[in-house]
């Protein structure tokens, strides 16, 4: 596993984020103020992307979770794809004969995506105690730029051994836009050349409708359990 000096600032709610929360993360490199808009219209070309200054994140930021959860309750476009660990180009429907537990991070992230991931692993761990493998993790960079496929498999190595249980892989630049949307997620380039994004992982049903949003890094293996067991109780 990888190893992390530097402190973790938790994002359980929008609405907790204290006004100095912004100040600390410009401070340690930005990268701790993950958050996103719920408009993907503002960053269709990436070469153009503008960076945001914190202020402009706080302006945005009460705006974005309810983006994401709006998205509950919505069906996923099974024909979305993206590129996986392997090379291989594969489509969502392929993923959605089971639960399925989905983060977008970019590998360069330093702090929150690894965290993201790390608690992610440690859920899943507690939750195959009981559910077996009903139910599978996903995690896609959404960094088109800087990532390929090559990163990918190597980042894919420090969390996980079983890549038919938990896929990483890599979203196209030309459906980008349209994969995270359709999950509820979004991005935008910060200040120090790096990128904001909403922390969350999204709960998916089998069948590909979106269940629940797990907001921040924690990951809790409770809300993690609670999440899948209403999906595989379901008659």
């Amino acid at each position: 596993m990888l190893k992390f000096g530097a402190r973790i600032i938790m994002i359980v709610t929008v609405l907790l984020i204290p006004s100095t929360y912004f100040t600390k993360a410009s401070a340690q490199g930005g990268h701790e103020g993950h958050m996103a808009h719920g408009d993907h219209g503002d960053h269709a070309d990436h070469g153009g992307h503008q960076a945001l200054s914190d202020d402009e994140i706080k302006k945005r930021m009460m705006k974005w979770i309810p983006g994401a959860d709006a998205k509950i309750g919505s069906t996923i476009d099974g024909n979305l794809s993206f590129i996986n660990q392997d090379g291989k180009k594969v489509k969502l429907k392929e993923f959605f004969d089971r639960p399925v537990f989905v983060a977008f991070i970019f590998t360069s992230c330093p702090h929150i995506c690894p965290t993201i991931n790390q608690n992610m692993a440690a859920a899943a761990k507690e939750a195959r105690k009981k559910y077996g493998d009903k139910f599978r993790l996903l995690t896609i960079s959404f960094d088109t730029i800087r990532d390929d496929i090559k990163g990918i498999k190597a980042y894919s190595q420090n969390f996980t051994t079983e890549p038919k249980f938990w896929t990483f892989g890599l979203a196209e630049k030309e459906s980008v836009d349209k994969l995270t949307a359709a999950f509820g997620f979004s991005f935008l380039p910060s200040e120090q050349d790096i990128w904001s994004h909403i922390t969350m992982v999204t709960v998916v049903d089998k069948g590909g409708v979106i269940t629940k949003q797990i907001y921040g890094t924690k990951v809790d293996s409770q809300e993690f359990s609670d999440a899948l067991g209403a999906m595989l109780g379901k008659k």
